[in-house]
C-alpha cells in the first residue's frame, strides 16, 4: 500500500533550489507525484510536493530532511482543508 501526503516548503529562492528538495525526497525513496514552485519578489520560494511512500510513519523523517537542506526555513504537511501553519 503506499500512502501520498503533501508537503510545503518554504525557502530562500537560490540556484539548484528545487533541484536540492527534489534530490533529498529521492534519497528517502518518495516518489514525487506532483510539484509546483512560485517565487515572490522577496526571494521567497514556495514550493508544493506531493509525494508517494512506502510507510506513513515516515512521514516525519522525510520532512526533517527536508528542512536540512541549504536555504529552507520550514516544511510542513499540507492537510486538505486546515490553514497553514502561522510562522
Amino acid at each position: 500500500t503506499l500512502f501520498r501526503a503533501g508537503v510545503e516548503v518554504i525557502a530562500f529562492d537560490r540556484s539548484k533550489l528545487l533541484r536540492d528538495v527534489a534530490n533529498s525526497l529521492s534519497e528517502q525513496h518518495v516518489n514525487i507525484v506532483a510539484c509546483s514552485t512560485h517565487t515572490g519578489t522577496d526571494r521567497v520560494a514556495k514550493m508544493r510536493f506531493e509525494f508517494e511512500f512506502a510507510n506513513p510513519g515516515y512521514l516525519d523523517a522525510v520532512i526533517r530532511t527536508i528542512k536540512g537542506v541549504d536555504s529552507v526555513y520550514d516544511a510542513y504537511r499540507l492537510i486538505p482543508g486546515a490553514a497553514p501553519p502561522v510562522a
